[in-house]
């Protein structure tokens, strides 16, 4: 089971290297006023920056991933027809899934499905995602700020990775702001 705890439990046990490397001034300056501004080391910042690199930016940045702001991204969902909105995401929820766990993770599994809806929702900033596991059952639970249209994509999305990547089927129950995903894993 992916979760951020026990990642964090991993990296603590991980072995570290010491790594120096030059930076400028102002670039000092900024890490020091950022994490200062966290309330946490120099050190912890540099590490989540990494942590970020090596977990999301050189594969975004391999599928071309675009950075737009929520603002904009609202309004655009604002504008989609639902149908449509609805078809294009189980377009996509039968492709991407698969596609990118197997260039990430190598293995189509659960673990892996939910390691990366984990990080397309924390990296690419369109939810917050949370996953209980009971035994075989799962539920996970998506919060964002971007409205219905979102909720309805991200539901067809899941819904059709689950199906595609590892023939689960999930119940849905569906709000403006979140949507949450009941599945039994055998």
């Amino acid at each position: 089971m992916y979760d951020l705890s026990s990642e964090r439990r991993a990296k603590k046990r991980e072995k570290t290297v010491l790594r120096v490397s030059r930076i400028t001034e102002s670039l000092d300056r900024l890490l020091e006023k950022d994490a200062e501004d966290k309330r946490i080391s120099v050190n912890a910042l540099v590490n989540s920056i990494f942590t970020k690199y090596s977990q999301w930016d050189r594969y975004a940045e391999k599928f071309g991933f675009v950075s737009v702001g929520k603002d904009l991204f609202s309004s655009v969902l604002g504008a989609a027809d639902e149908d449509k909105l609805a078809k294009i995401a189980d377009d996509l929820g039968r492709q991407l899934p698969k596609q990118f766990i197997l260039f990430w993770f190598k293995k189509l599994n659960i673990e892996n499905f939910l390691a990366y809806i984990s990080l397309i929702s924390r990296y690419g900033g369109i939810a917050k995602c949370e996953t209980q596991v009971e035994g075989r059952e799962y539920t996970v639970t998506v919060l964002h700020e971007l409205g219905p249209r979102w909720s309805i994509f991200m539901e067809h999305f899941i819904d059709q990775g689950l199906r595609t990547c590892l023939g689960i089927a999930a119940e849905f129950d569906t709000t403006k702001n979140s949507l949450v995903a009941r599945f039994m894993v055998s």
